[in-house]
């Protein structure tokens, strides 16, 4: 190691801004007025000093008007909107210290921190990613990447609640943070990229070490941000196969609370069955239909990602997360699904005989009045 450049740390995660658009708006936005939006909001507080903020192209984004907290968190086909591709934005954010004592001492043992943390929110073509680079090494003897994260996302999150320009969203609760410490070397001259990741596992979250070749790296934001640059689309792949996971996850606890609600209806006596004959019949048309979809879902999310995998290996394109990304794709929620489908299959055939006894008794007692009528 040379002594040119010193090592720094930095922790990384998942987390952006949405807008909201004013009352009577057509909740629209253009690229431009996306960045408006997200540099208005961030300008007001006193506590944040914006770098930078652009995207590589025009595109137009879904407002959040009108829509409640819980839509915010709602998450459509694996990812949650708008997410801006290719989209920047880097600012620096002070957490006064009062602040700190009130939200963060409680829950964890943590020094005070009282520069500011430098947060880069990169939105990949997969998912958007967010770097927070600890101050100084001063800081770095007093909380690691994940702390930083943690500190840094609990405090946008309080500072943006009521945010009328603005909101304040994330994949979570956790499902990957890492702390990072990046280190010069002088063995990377043969590295396309400049650099190499060497993974630390322990308990709880990993530990990362990334070597950057300081001979074309002179600089630490020249490191920082090739290092950025290097594993942004990575992370970025692994957070949209957790968003996909999630709304996995959404679409089979529909199925499980329909199948518990049919299992109910299903077993009650004649005279229920005669209330509510058409609830029974809408949840099984909904059972069926939320089977197929969960199903569909499962098959073409892991497909298209074991294909994309499949295609950075044939170009020798480096993963550095690609063992994550494999468990990631592994731990999709899964359920007896069959067994589910069979049962909304019997309960259906049931119901149709039902139907059938029950219309060819009405045709023998009518018959039976008719005849008793005409005598």
């Amino acid at each position: 190691m040379s002594g040119s450049l010193k090592a720094f740390k930095f922790g990384v995660g998942a987390f952006w801004f949405l807008p909201r658009c004013q009352p009577n708006s057509v909740g629209v936005f253009t690229s431009r007025e996306y960045i408006d939006r997200v540099e208005w909001a961030l300008y007001k507080q006193a506590t944040i000093d914006v770098e930078t903020a652009y995207t590589y192209y025009d595109q137009n984004f879904e407002s959040v008007a009108d829509k409640s907290v819980d839509w915010l968190k709602e998450i459509r086909n694996g990812h949650q909107y708008p997410l801006p591709e290719f989209f920047r934005l880097d600012f620096l954010v002070t957490v006064p210290e009062d602040w700190q004592k009130e939200h963060i001492h409680p829950y964890r043992r943590l020094d005070t921190i009282e520069h500011p943390f430098h947060v880069s929110i990169v939105s990949t073509f997969y998912y958007p990613v967010t770097f927070v680079r600890i101050p100084s090494n001063e800081d770095a003897k007093k909380l690691d990447g994940v702390d930083a994260v943690f500190v840094v996302k609990k405090y946008l999150e309080d500072l943006f609640t009521d945010d009328p320009h603005v909101a304040f969203t994330s994949i979570g609760p956790s499902p990957f943070h890492a702390s990072i410490e990046a280190v010069p070397a002088v063995h990377l001259d043969d590295k396309e990229e400049g650099i190499e990741l060497v993974r630390y596992p322990q308990r709880g979250y990993d530990k990362f070490k990334v070597m950057f070749n300081e001979a074309c790296l002179k600089t630490r934001g020249a490191a920082y941000s090739a290092i950025q640059y290097a594993i942004s689309s990575d992370l970025g792949f692994f957070y949209r196969v957790q968003a996909s996971r999630i709304e996995a996850q959404r679409k089979l606890d529909q199925v499980e609370t329909r199948h518990k609600k049919l299992s109910k209806l299903s077993v009650s006596g004649t005279m229920v069955r005669l209330a509510f004959i058409r609830k029974i019949s809408a949840l099984i048309d909904e059972s069926l239909i939320g089977l197929i979809e969960y199903d569909g879902f499962l098959k073409s999310e892991i497909s298209s990602f074991e294909l994309d995998i499949e295609k950075r290996d044939a170009k020798g394109s480096p993963l550095y997360f690609k063992d994550f990304v494999i468990n990631a794709i592994k731990g999709y929620p899964r359920n007896d699904t069959q067994k589910i489908y069979e049962y909304v299959q019997t309960v259906e055939r049931r119901q149709s005989k039902w139907w059938e006894i029950s219309i060819l008794a009405a045709a023998g007692l009518v018959g039976a009045l008719l005849g008793a009528f005409i005598k």
